[in-house]
């Protein structure tokens, strides 16, 4: 039988994982774009909601654990850098330029993944 804390765990690791995979998504394919421009690869913005929806679902997961357990500070640092992902995933929608949507969501990735650590580490369930 899986404990809650192990299941809490499960979901901050996934947390960790996917807000990963964004951060490197973000900061990497701009690299491989400039780097080999012969791949003609576009810009998706599906893939930057799919990713942004994941880092969300994990990040609802976590926040859950840590209102139970009244874990404040896990609580502002995913709030925070779950606000920045989103932002930053929606920044043309909202106006903001586009050179704001790299740093933006890497300090909101960054955030959300410290969050979810955090989390893991006090065992908030």
């Amino acid at each position: 039988m899986i404990t809650k804390s192990r299941l809490s765990n499960l979901y901050d690791s996934l947390g960790i994982f996917t807000s990963t995979v964004c951060l490197v998504h973000c900061l990497g394919l701009p690299l491989v774009v400039l780097l080999l421009p012969s791949l003609h690869i576009g810009h998706d913005e599906a893939t930057h909601l799919f990713l942004a929806g994941w880092v969300l679902v994990f990040a609802l997961f976590a926040l859950r654990s840590a209102l139970k357990k009244e874990n404040w500070p896990v609580v502002w640092l995913i709030l925070s850098g779950l606000s920045a992902v989103l932002i930053a995933t929606f920044a043309s929608t909202v106006g903001l330029s586009p050179g704001v949507e790299a740093p933006l969501i890497t300090v909101g990735n960054l955030l959300v993944i410290a969050g979810h650590y955090q989390n893991r580490r006090h065992g908030c369930c």
